[in-house]
């Protein structure tokens, strides 16, 4: 969780340990931040898939065991339109 409790603080880490890129997320399907044991991650199809630039955001996209996406504050109104262009059904 982050420091307020209102969202989930990601951060994607290299192999080496070095910070990529970090910031405070919310699913897309309810908007409301996931208890860290039930935030169960999984890899996109293609990496390339979870950067967030074409959005012009230099973070990157959570793709959740159910289908649904974490996405950056700031991205939350963009919810459709990513999973759109990532071919996900929206929910």
């Amino acid at each position: 969780m982050s420091s307020s409790g209102a969202a989930n603080y990601c951060r994607l880490i290299r192999g080496d340990g070095e910070q990529v890129y970090a910031g405070e997320y919310l699913p897309c399907s309810t908007h409301v931040a996931i208890a860290e044991g039930n935030i169960h991650l999984v890899p996109p199809a293609d990496s390339s898939e979870m950067w967030l630039f074409r959005w012009q955001d230099n973070g990157i996209t959570g793709f959740l065991s159910d289908g649904d996406l974490l996405l950056p504050l700031l991205l939350q109104n963009k919810c459709g339109e990513v999973k759109e262009q990532l071919h996900l059904p929206r929910r």
